[in-house]
């Protein structure tokens, strides 16, 4: 039976997709429940989960907006002291905790990462297509994969420029084959999506081409995607990514969230 991906007064249903976070810390749960709930503002999921450790989290802060907004907690400890730092040791540590959790946790046919510098920025632009892949976020231009501290040097040809993993759709399939995979990258992204592509390839995943990930999300401007950073408007996408981008920064800063 075919799903209605639109309700009326252009509200996004999507009955088959969890959106999601994954972050600790009572300064980054704040923002990333932001950035979630400007989505669930715009979009009715499944489920909406936080994924976070309230050990390192005064989660007293957050419960009426988690409860009143249904938001499933799952309380985990990461053994990590801190997921705004960006040193590499706490980046990998970071990275490998939330592909694990996200696999123990995040048990539905697809999921919607966002983090607190992503968030669903037009809803009209969802295209059922992006469903009939495993995995896709914005494409990246290739001098930034090339430029990579742990790429350069170690792959001679980049087999995929898909995708972006700060805002990015995946199956349950996607998501337990990546949670089997080792580190060759401290990114999650890139390890999964560039390092183990032909991997990922084997076992059936089907990655988004990169003219169709453009659409569901921008990060960087692409030879698929030109846009301005500072002028939301010219995204002309879903979604996107990146603290760097003022134009979404900007709009998920003003975002009115009074009553969500």
């Amino acid at each position: 039976m075919k799903r209605e991906y639109m309700t009326t007064g252009n509200r996004l249903n999507l009955p088959d997709v969890t959106i999601f976070t994954f972050c600790w810390g009572s300064e980054h749960v704040e923002k990333s429940l932001r950035a979630m709930l400007i989505g669930m503002d715009q979009a009715d999921f499944k489920k909406s989960v936080l994924i976070t450790d309230s050990s390192k989290t005064d989660m007293s802060l957050f419960q009426d907006v988690i409860n009143r907004n249904n938001i499933e907690v799952c309380d985990v400890v990461t053994g990590l002291n801190s997921n705004l730092k960006d040193d590499d040791e706490n980046r990998e540590g970071f990275c490998e905790s939330f592909v694990q959790q996200t696999n123990k946790y995040i048990l539905d046919d697809f999921c919607l990462n966002v983090q607190h510098d992503s968030t669903i920025i037009d809803a009209t632009k969802w295209n059922e297509a992006y469903l009939q892949y495993d995995y896709i976020g914005a494409p990246w231009p290739m001098d930034i994969i090339q430029a990579s501290d742990m790429v350069a040097g170690r792959i001679e040809e980049i087999p995929n420029v898909v995708g972006n993993g700060g805002f990015s759709l995946r199956t349950r399939k996607f998501v337990e084959e990546s949670a089997k995979l080792g580190w060759e990258h401290k990114n999650e992204d890139l390890n999964i999506c560039v390092f183990n592509y032909d991997h990922m390839i084997d076992k059936g995943i089907k990655f988004a081409p990169p003219e169709l990930a453009a659409t569901f999300s921008v990060e960087h401007p692409t030879p698929y995607k030109h846009f301005t950073r500072g002028l939301v408007f010219t995204y002309d996408s879903f979604g996107f990514h990146g603290e760097f981008n003022a134009g979404g920064m900007q709009f998920i800063n003003h975002y009115d969230i009074t009553g969500i």
